[in-house]
């Protein structure tokens, strides 16, 4: 299994913020390769996760520290924010009202982390709560 474009792009920013030069980059690809057959390129497709981890934890000993991911919204379809919206609308359901409902419904702080499945999730309680509203207790 070769490196994924991620592992790639990581080891390109890791040999940038180090300023390894590019004779100490071939040096360090080619101690995975064979004597006859060095590595070099992070291309190549001998090049294995295992090596991309020794690799990275060279450049961590020379001072790099990968960036965390940032967080980012799950987002779910703009039709189910929007039903959300409504049923909200609906059932004038306030700000601080909806967070508790959305953290009950599917563990989330805020609805912006919701993605489609909570979404989901979120929509068809909201629907049962409408439906519970009206007295009608019929089986759902």
């Amino acid at each position: 299994m070769s490196l994924t474009p991620r592992q790639v792009r990581m080891l390109h920013v890791a040999r940038y913020k180090t300023a390894t030069s590019e004779e100490d980059y071939r040096a360090l690809l080619g101690r995975y390769g064979t004597p006859e057959r060095p590595l070099t390129s992070s291309l190549d497709a001998r090049l294995q996760p295992a090596h991309y981890h020794e690799m990275m934890k060279v450049f961590g000993s020379l001072g790099f520290t990968p960036a965390p991911r940032p967080a980012t919204p799950a987002g779910g379809s703009p039709a189910q924010v929007r039903e959300v919206e409504r049923l909200c609308r609906e059932h004038r359901v306030e700000e601080k009202r909806l967070r508790g409902i959305v953290l009950h419904v599917t563990g989330k702080d805020d609805l912006r982390w919701c993605g489609r499945r909570d979404l989901s999730k979120l929509i068809q309680a909201l629907r049962r709560w409408q439906w519970e509203e009206e007295g009608n207790h019929a089986a759902r």
